[in-house]
């Protein structure tokens, strides 16, 4: 099992009952994902996939700010640079262990509680039951580092209400808990403080006290922040154009403290990356999830001889000067051919890897 610099294993594996439960325990990289825990998830599915008394898997954080803020973005910058290889590791595994999350004959329940960014939003959107604290907060804000919404939001942000996954996918803006079940990013909302009793049912009764379960420690259904503006999310990011969008959003700006907001982020945006997220969100309209990610693969090839992702890793993460220098820096500069060229064919493309074999033990909870 994979470990982290205190020699704590980065993710934790307890059989309780009728669940076998997951916990992220990288706390002080905001659980993070990295390669040993990508493959360490992956044995866990397949682990619980093979014992008939797991009935589902309970995937979780261990207490803190973050369920996962993503990936981790300053090793992949530089497996990018001097080891492409790893790079094209990471990439090809994790995107497997996101379509076994919803492909477990295992049904996967994700807890959100705190920070669901990026990678951590990929091992966890597309699973069966995805459960929101007050404490959630989703985005993908990957255009903000010259990345794009990958771990399968090709496919699942087009599939959400109204035009709120294209808004998603262009300004990167968080989500919290009511505005992410009315969107159907999140199927179920329960109060932070009620997932330990949740769990101790799931662990008890198993899959056939998910629904009732659920539904027992449900929270009311209210309007979140977005409610208010869903009408203006909706005639905002209609359409297809990025351009035509942008002078929407533009005109609308002049009577629209919303609407000023979003130009203001967009134009803050790498041009490549916005224009990539764009047709991400028409490409994924008809794609399945694995046709996606096969789709957002090549794109990380791409990405990944370019320029913008370093240099966004470097203004938010590495100098934190908050000042990337985008190439090119303007939407109009950017090329019909270079768009194209991210979405085409690479040499080797991808499809599920065989996993790794790592060692794994789940522990036992106490009696």
């Amino acid at each position: 099992m994979s470990t982290n610099g205190a020699s704590q294993p980065e993710v934790l594996a307890r059989i309780d009952g009728r669940a076998l439960i997951l916990t992220l325990n990288r706390q002080k990289a905001l659980n993070a994902l990295n390669l040993s825990m990508v493959r360490t998830l992956r044995q866990a599915i397949a682990f619980a996939a093979g014992k008939p008394q797991i009935e589902l898997i309970v995937l979780e954080a261990a207490e803190g700010r973050a369920f996962s803020a993503g990936g981790d973005i300053v090793t992949l910058c530089g497996w990018g640079r001097d080891a492409p290889e790893l790079w094209e590791t990471f990439f090809r595994e994790e995107y497997s262990l996101d379509l076994e999350t919803h492909r477990s004959p295992k049904p996967v329940v994700a807890l959100w509680d705190g920070i669901v960014m990026g990678g951590g939003a990929g091992i966890s959107m597309h699973t069966a039951r995805r459960v929101a604290s007050q404490n959630m907060r989703f985005a993908m804000p990957e255009v903000g580092i010259g990345f794009y919404p990958d771990v399968g939001g090709t496919h699942l942000l087009p599939r959400l209400k109204g035009r709120i996954g294209r808004f998603l996918a262009l300004t990167g803006e968080r989500i919290g808990w009511q505005d992410a079940r009315a969107c159907g990013l999140a199927t179920d909302c329960v109060a932070a403080k009620d997932f330990p009793a949740l769990k101790e049912e799931l662990c008890k009764r198993g899959i056939t006290a998910l629904d009732r379960a659920l539904l027992h420690f449900a929270a009311p259904q209210e309007e979140g922040p977005l409610a208010a503006l869903r009408a203006e999310i909706d005639t905002a990011f209609a359409g297809h154009d990025l351009l035509n969008t942008l002078a929407s959003i533009a005109a609308m700006a002049e009577t629209s403290e919303a609407a000023k907001s979003w130009l203001s982020i967009l134009k803050s945006r790498s041009p490549t990356s916005l224009l990539i997220a764009n047709r991400q969100m028409l490409e994924g309209a008809t794609r399945d999830l694995e046709r996606s990610l096969a789709l957002e693969y090549r794109i990380s090839e791409r990405i990944r001889t370019g320029h913008d992702f370093y240099e966004g890793v470097r203004a938010a993460v590495i100098d934190k000067d908050q000042a990337p220098q985008w190439q090119p820096a303007r939407l109009e500069d950017v090329t019909a051919e270079e768009i194209d060229a991210y979405f085409a064919p690479v040499a080797r493309e991808w499809s599920i890897e065989p996993r790794v074999d790592v060692p794994f033990e789940a522990d036992h909870a106490s009696a």
